[in-house]
């Protein structure tokens, strides 16, 4: 063979000699040893279950606002004179009082004319009443001897006949008298009274000032009738209704006041799934526009457990403990949503309920307990 051929064949010959050492190398050599799996125990918050009575509450938040509330403005002109008390931002009132005049001087001068005129109308018109209508005559007499252009105008005696009204009629007297009486009824807007019990929250006007009619003057307010707004979410707006007491208090001030549920709005926001609820509410401290929380009793339920609505499963389970170690699932039924919790039944008294969030595990693990 020539040398080429040689050196091929030895090379092939190491090659299998060296693979077959490997092998035989490798038999050789022991596994390396396994560490033994050391099994973890998941310990799981427990309580023991315990059926009480709940009483569920509704929590609110709102503003409150004046169910009363009114934007004085001026129905006649004229200079506008001080009143008894100042019309001033902070003005408290009682009902009836008198809030402000405006000079009327002017106005009843022209009032006692046309009241003149009138008792000048009705006595023209008297001989011939006395002639035609010799039975409505004394009536009439009397009438006109009671009219006095510093007093209201009295109404004219009923006729007695149709022919007596188209009479007077034809003398124009009603015309003329539904006029005074119009007229009458403006002087009284010289004079503003309260419609309430309450306080000056805007004013814009001071003596001395002439007031044009369609002025805007101030504004009043009924501090004795204010209510708070708030929206419900309408899961829980079924369990309230008009006449429920509410427990009030405000986090920037001290107090707490107690009001009653007056009405509740029949539509739903569709935006925010909520039903507007209104709480009437009344006492010292409160001031429109401040902010309120509360609680409104919504009810009793019998033998239930109030739950973290996190510790549901699929919506209508629970995770227990059987047999001292043993996970289960029970189906409970979801009675009520308060919040963050929920209202659940189906428990037995002592039964061991897991109070924490677990991960979906299988039913029949092993775990250990802690309270």
């Amino acid at each position: 063979m020539k040398l080429r051929q040689w050196t091929i064949v030895a090379a092939v010959g190491l090659l299998a000699a060296g693979f077959g050492l490997f092998r035989y190398m490798s038999a050789q050599k022991k596994p390396p040893a396994q560490k033994p799996q050391i099994r973890q125990t998941r310990y799981v918050k427990i309580e023991k279950v315990r059926n009480t009575t709940v009483t569920t509450q509704v929590e609110i938040t709102g503003r409150v606002t004046a169910r009363q509330k009114a934007e004085i403005f001026a129905e006649v002109s004229g200079t506008l004179l001080a009143g008894p008390t100042p019309f001033k931002e902070g003005t408290y009132f009682v009902k009836d009082a008198v809030l402000f005049r405006i000079d009327d001087r002017e106005f009843r001068l022209t009032l006692a004319a046309l009241k003149s005129a009138f008792q000048n109308r009705v006595a023209q018109m008297l001989p011939d009443l006395k002639l035609d209508y010799p039975g409505a005559y004394p009536a009439w007499e009397v009438y006109f001897r009671s009219l006095d252009v510093e007093k209201p105008l009295a109404a004219p005696p009923p006729a007695q006949s149709d022919q007596e009204r188209l009479f007077v009629t034809t003398r124009d007297v009603y015309n003329q008298y539904y006029q005074i009486k119009s007229q009458e009824a403006r002087l009284e807007k010289y004079v503003l009274k309260a419609p309430f019990d309450g306080v000056v929250t805007q004013s814009g006007i001071d003596p001395g000032t002439l007031v044009r009619v369609g002025q805007k003057l101030g504004e009043l307010l009924n501090l004795g009738s204010l209510e708070v707004e708030a929206a419900v979410p309408m899961t829980q707006a079924r369990y309230l209704s008009p006449g429920a007491t509410v427990e009030l208090f405000s986090e920037d001030t001290p107090g707490r006041w107690t009001g009653t549920v007056s009405r509740m709005a029949g539509a739903l926001d569709p935006s925010t799934q909520t039903v507007k609820a209104f709480v009437s509410v009344a006492g010292p401290g409160l001031l429109e526009g401040m902010y309120l929380k509360g609680k409104i009793a919504a009810g009793r339920i019998d033998d239930a457990v109030v739950l973290d609505q996190d510790r549901l499963i699929a919506e209508n389970k629970v995770y227990v403990v059987e047999n001292d170690s043993l996970l289960a699932l029970r189906e409970v039924e979801v009675v009520r949503r308060l919040g963050k919790n929920v209202v659940i039944k189906g428990l037995n008294d002592g039964e061991r309920l897991v109070v924490e969030t677990l991960p979906l595990l299988p039913v029949g693990t092993v775990v250990k307990t802690y309270e």
